[in-house]
């Protein structure tokens, strides 16, 4: 197994932020909000690492682990500006409550199309979803 980089350390010290602020914020609040110090937090950090998941190469190609990034940075778009603007009208808060949950909740990603399709061995898994 390769020695970790830096950068896979920064990674996984905001994954496992992202992981606390977001159970906390969960527990708390019962969703994730932009108004929320502790949801701030919990966005800043999940973009952080998705960002820097998208610059680790394990073997040197795209793989599942960068789908699942780039699904979670367009599930954060989606949601700030749902948040933030009134562009999807009376649906801006039940968008807001879908995208940021679907980052935070690991069996909406696993029963996710995209990421079905994003994994190359899904279909040689034993996996029942």
């Amino acid at each position: 197994m390769p020695e970790m980089i830096p950068l896979g350390w920064f990674h996984t010290l905001m994954g496992v932020t992202a992981l606390v602020s977001g159970i906390f914020t969960l527990a708390t609040f019962k969703e994730i909000r932009l108004q929320n110090r502790s949801g701030q937090v919990y966005l800043a950090t999940t973009l952080l690492t998705a960002g820097t998941a998208l610059a680790i190469f394990q073997r040197g190609e795209f793989g599942p682990g960068h789908a699942l990034a780039v699904m979670t940075l367009l599930a954060l778009a989606v949601g700030t500006i749902a948040a933030t603007t009134k562009t999807f009208g009376k649906m801006s808060r039940l968008l807001t409550r879908r995208r940021f949950s679907f980052t935070a909740s690991p069996q909406s990603q696993t029963d996710c199309c995209a990421c079905r399709l994003a994994t190359p061995f899904y279909r040689q898994s034993k996996i029942p979803f």
